[in-house]
């Protein structure tokens, strides 16, 4: 019987320290640092998505929407985004090309992923920052 409870003991401590790993601190990001997200909301304003167990994180619906002001992604669609910074204690991201390291990160995943050719023309419906 004592070697029951032991068993038991050890299968409570592997899942404990399961849980234990599960729930570590958040991970912080780097500006331009890629991510593959979940869509869980989209208003007017901003579209949060889900980056697993790094949180939750928002970038402008406007970058989601086609010149008519239609989106052209929903709900539970993945997408990739990248890092900008925490704003307010909420993370940014941005699906578009600007500057400073974001856009260097972007600008090397394109050209690495064939999405932009060395002078920097896109290639057709690859350049979609929606991810199949």
């Amino acid at each position: 019987m004592n070697e029951d409870k032991s068993n038991m003991n050890e299968g409570q401590e592997e899942s404990f320290a399961e849980l234990l790993a599960g729930s570590s601190a958040p991970v912080r990001l780097v500006p331009g640092e890629k991510v593959e997200a979940k869509i869980v909301k989209i208003t007017p304003d901003w579209t949060f998505i889900d980056i697993n167990a790094k949180g939750e994180g928002c970038l402008p619906s406007k970058e989601l929407t086609d010149k008519d002001g239609n989106f052209f992604v929903k709900e539970g669609d993945i997408i990739r985004a990248y890092f900008l910074r925490t704003e307010e204690g909420e993370m940014r991201f941005t699906t578009q090309i600007g500057s400073g390291p974001a856009a260097r990160n972007m600008l090397g995943d394109a050209m690495r992923e064939h999405i932009l050719d060395r002078k920097g023309g896109g290639k057709g419906a690859a350049a979609s920052s929606k991810v199949e």
